[in-house]
């Protein structure tokens, strides 16, 4: 039988609060040279990582919503969390919408980005 674990979630948010940065960082050399559409895939990317990092640093209000657990080979981790860490595109504005309560903007700023 397989173990279930949970993940670093404070390692996982620090990296994909670090990851936005960058994002943004190439963001904003697609736009001085002109490549706006470049930086706006950028950009989006930048606020996915965003929202990921605040869902992460919010994980409570997920918990009841995602239940189960999700296998990522070799493990079997929480679904909350898997989906909090990835942060799948089409999850984007159910997870925003859960965080609004703590983070005003989250959805609003999503639905933007989508």
């Amino acid at each position: 039988m397989e173990a279930k674990t949970s993940l670093n979630i404070t390692e996982i948010a620090e990296s994909r609060f670090q990851q936005a940065l960058k994002e943004l960082d190439i963001a904003e050399v697609f736009l001085r040279e002109g490549s706006v559409r470049n930086a706006a895939g950028k950009a989006f990317q930048a606020w996915k990582s965003i929202l990921s990092y605040l869902a992460l640093r919010n994980l409570d209000l997920l918990e009841s919503r995602y239940k189960g657990f999700k296998r990522v080979r070799p493990r079997t981790i929480p679904l909350h969390e898997w989906i909090v860490a990835v942060m799948p595109t089409n999850r984007m504005t159910e997870v925003s919408t859960m965080i609004e309560e703590r983070i005003r903007g989250a959805a609003e700023l999503t639905a933007l980005a989508l």
